[in-house]
């Protein structure tokens, strides 16, 4: 069930206001899993549980997670003004609160300058909340991943530089992030082959991207985007360093047709018995 109620404040020419409301209430039933064997066994297998039992038909046997509902609440404002018709301010604060979890404020900034009719720079500061989900709280029985109900929010707080130039069919964009995590849910090993949900800090993750697009003519459009990481979480190391992405766009009268290919560098991977593998690059193509 969900209710929002957004409102849009045009103040004056310089300056306006959004705000809002959202409750929601989440009821997860207790979900049950159909085995010939009884997956409780197979989960415990690794600490001696012998032998695992076998039904010899399907039966629902197996709680593979719990029952569980919340109520959340949050409540935002995001003010905007502008200075000297060259100066954009963006203030916005959230606050989230989720019952049996906890509750956060999370600020947002955001600056604007225009450099000239064709140059600008923008420098932007946000925080983000997640809660965890009810998988991540309340998985049983899984010989592979556990959940854990003692889980806390994580939080993250990101920062951007980025210069931006613009004329009458190319764009040109080059920025700087930088994130910082607080109480990160990740699967942490716990032996065995199995993982469990945790809370942990990381390092920040660092690093820049940098996008271009051009309009040929009235038809044919072109858009490209290169991110490299440059340093980023020790337990983030399934994730590629590197990714980007090329879009050719054909429009005509009501037809429109495209291509996006997307690349992810290489990434490596934890086996069962511990050692780490490298994974190659490869494209998607859409």
């Amino acid at each position: 069930m969900r209710f929002q109620w957004h409102n849009d404040w045009y103040i004056g020419q310089l300056n306006n206001l959004q705000f809002g409301v959202e409750l929601r209430h989440i009821n997860s039933p207790e979900s049950v899993g159909k085995n010939n064997f009884d997956l409780g066994d197979l989960a415990n297998f690794v600490n001696g549980n012998d032998p695992i039992r076998y039904y010899g038909e399907l039966r629902a046997t197996t709680v593979v997670q719990s029952e569980s509902s919340r109520d959340i609440a949050g409540l935002y404002a995001q003010y905007q003004h502008v200075f000297f018709d060259t100066t954009y301010l963006t203030l916005g604060l959230r606050y989230d609160g989720f019952s049996n979890i906890g509750s956060q404020l999370s600020p947002r900034f955001g600056l604007v300058h225009e450099l000239s009719n064709n140059h600008s720079l923008k420098f932007l500061y946000g925080e983000a909340y997640r809660a965890p989900a009810e998988n991540e709280l309340f998985l049983l029985n899984n010989p592979v991943l556990l959940g854990n109900p003692d889980l806390d929010p994580e939080t993250v707080q990101s920062w951007d530089f980025i210069w931006v130039g613009q004329w009458s069919d190319t764009g040109v964009s080059l920025g700087y992030f930088e994130s910082r995590f607080q109480d990160a849910i990740v699967q942490a090993d716990i032996g065995g082959g199995s993982l469990k949900q945790e809370n942990m800090d990381q390092h920040p993750s660092k690093g820049i991207e940098f996008e271009i697009s051009h309009q040929l003519n009235e038809q044919w459009f072109l858009r490209s985007i290169y991110t490299y990481i440059s340093e980023k979480a020790g337990i983030s190391f399934r994730e590629a360093d590197q990714f980007g992405s090329l879009m050719v766009n054909y429009q005509h009268d009501r037809w429109n047709v495209n291509v996006i290919a997307v690349s992810h560098g290489e990434r490596e991977m934890n086996t069962v018995d511990g050692e780490v593998v490298t994974l190659s690059n490869y494209w998607q193509v859409f």
